[in-house]
């Protein structure tokens, strides 16, 4: 099996953005400095080390899926590999140079340096949602066989939606609106949560645990990059048991049922956190139903079940 150009360097840059999370991770142990929300500066290059990394590896493996192993990877997905790597790397760059000088890299407009290194990173964003769109149109094209190709574009569709919420989030508020009207230079624009200020938060995750925050509905969006090509891989593999593609479909419209809920209960305003602990049942119930089909269909693989 031969891999492409991009492909490789695909690779390649998540091996890079591996070895990235263990530095960031000695430096968070060694610097002592802390941001004015009192998180460590080192914090957000190693979320979005391991996050990019994660996202680069799974592109490359979606290719795989959707190409026969004597055919190269078609042209527009490679393209697409291309401007994700490119933007996977710009924006760790901006994001550890901020870290480096002890600052935000997120909204902050409180310099002209700080101002234009949030600019390049809104560019990056721009460009890595590009490339998946490339991606996507690499996959429609592709010979890949219909349920695979489905649920592939389904996690793709999901991916994208996940990532428009951070065009959301760098918007200014009504209130910040409102200052900038009248003439007022603001060192903060945009916000992460629907309805009230930022509040106490979720370790690591950050997720605010009383408004609605649009970092869940982006974290749920973009993971159907991992959640709905499982389930493909897995019915691909137990091909000698036919509800498996059922199964998987049913699996995939249950992830989609979460990031619905996910979208719905942010835009009212509440927090994924409360609602995990108050009305839970409308986020296990989808969360459950996806794992379950990824279960149920890596059993009868294991087991060689027959109907």
């Amino acid at each position: 099996m031969s891999h492409s150009p991009a492909e490789r360097w695909t690779l390649r840059t998540a091996c890079s953005l591996a070895i990235a999370l263990v530095a960031c991770s000695v430096l968070w142990l060694l610097d002592p400095r802390a941001l004015d929300n009192g998180d460590p500066v080192w914090l957000k290059p190693m979320r979005f080390s391991l996050a990019f990394g994660v996202h680069l590896l799974t592109m490359a493996w979606i290719a795989r899926l959707v190409t026969d192993a004597n055919e190269p990877v078609d042209r527009a997905f490679q393209a697409g590999l291309w401007l994700q790597i490119a933007a996977a790397l710009v924006e760790w760059v901006c994001i550890s140079w901020q870290a480096a000088r002890g600052v935000h890299s997120h909204f902050n407009y409180a310099t002209p340096f700080d101002h234009a290194v949030f600019t390049i990173m809104g560019w990056g964003t721009a460009v890595l949602l590009a490339g998946m769109l490339l991606c996507g149109w690499g996959v429609a094209r592709s010979r890949a066989e219909p349920l695979m190709k489905l649920l592939l574009l389904g996690a793709l569709a999901l991916a994208v939606l996940g990532a428009l919420a951070g065009v959301v989030m760098v918007m200014p508020t009504a209130e910040q609106r409102e200052w900038l009207a009248q003439g007022q230079r603001l060192s903060w624009i945009g916000g992460t949560t629907v309805g009230t200020p930022a509040g106490p938060s979720l370790p690591f995750l950050h997720w605010d645990r009383v408004s609605g925050d649009w970092r869940a509905v982006h974290f749920v969006g973009l993971h159907a990059l991992q959640a709905l090509p499982l389930l493909a891989w897995l019915a691909r593999r137990a091909v000698h048991w036919p509800p498996a593609g059922g199964w998987a479909r049913a699996g995939a419209a249950a992830y989609a049922a979460l990031f619905a809920a996910v979208l719905a209960w942010t835009l009212r305003g509440q927090s994924v956190a409360a609602t995990a602990a108050s009305g839970w049942w409308w986020l296990a119930t989808p969360g459950l139903l996806w794992l379950g089909s990824a279960v149920v269909i890596a059993w009868a693989k294991a087991s060689g079940r027959r109907v």
